[in-house]
């Protein structure tokens, strides 16, 4: 099994393109897991906010859905 941190920049520097790409990439990660996978997501701006804590990436469209936020 993985476990695995997905690590954010959601700076300025990164309006527009580049988050929307991020954000592409981390989706695309979730969907490469499996079920008994550990992942858990990070952003951070000017504070560091914990997106998803560590769990088992059995709900990939909810866990995508976080991220498109």
């Amino acid at each position: 099994a993985v476990n695995l941190c997905l690590v954010i920049d959601r700076s300025g520097s990164m309006e527009g393109p580049p988050l929307e790409a991020v954000k592409q990439a981390a989706s695309g990660i979730v969907d490469l897991l499996a079920p008994d996978d550990v992942l858990s997501i990070v952003t951070f701006e000017q504070t560091v906010d914990v997106l998803m804590e560590p769990a088992r990436v059995t709900a990939k469209d909810q866990i995508k859905a976080g991220i498109a936020r």
